[in-house]
């Protein structure tokens, strides 16, 4: 939990109509809850929201939340724990996010929204791309409880990916308090899936 508090404290609330990274994307983004666990998804298309697949679970259904208070049941129509992905089937509507699958360099300004330490809005946290491995987007951008599911996004507001864990730790040579994002061509392959 410590851990958790400690990131939030890098975490700012996003406001509709801000300036900079992200300032008009958390419209978009969702709470997911189910009776054990409170995550992230974003509209990826019309009525279809991403989120972790480790964040539903075994449901086949999440109460998603817009705006703080509106509430509806998504389900799961597509689901591949292997790639930590689902997708669900929403009865509320949301523009989906742009998307940029490709060009994902080193350095790069990113942005995590989500709902961070469980929180009712939609929180902000900025930090750069460490690297880009097979599936995942190595980030510093903070993440805490509640943050999985969330896009991650470049500095034009379009997901890059989307957020999976933060690691701890390292070692020796190794950076500590990274977070790993299921890159955005990944969640889209699982949406196209038969």
């Amino acid at each position: 939990m410590l851990l958790a508090c400690a990131a939030l404290a890098a975490c700012a609330p996003w406001r509709r109509g801000g300036t900079g990274v992200a300032s008009g994307s958390g419209a978009s983004v969702v709470r997911v809850e189910t009776p054990t666990t409170v995550g992230s998804g974003f509209f990826v298309g019309p009525g279809l929201v991403a989120t972790s697949a480790h964040v539903v679970g075994e449901r086949r259904t999440a109460t998603l939340v817009l705006d703080g208070d509106v509430e509806a049941v998504g389900q799961v129509v597509r689901l591949d724990r292997g790639r930590d992905v689902a997708i669900l089937r929403s009865p509320l509507a949301r523009p989906p996010l742009p998307l940029r699958a490709s060009g994902v360099r080193h350095g790069e300004p990113v942005a995590a929204l989500g709902f961070a330490g469980g929180r009712r809005v939609v929180m902000r946290s900025t930090g750069t791309v460490h690297g880009v491995l097979d599936t995942m987007i190595v980030h510093d951008a903070r993440l805490a409880a509640g943050s999985s599911g969330g896009p991650l996004l470049d500095a034009a507001g379009r997901v890059l990916g989307m957020n999976a864990i933060r690691s701890y730790g390292g070692g020796a040579g190794h950076a500590s308090d990274r977070g790993l994002a299921v890159r955005i061509d990944v969640v889209v392959a699982v949406l196209a899936a038969p």
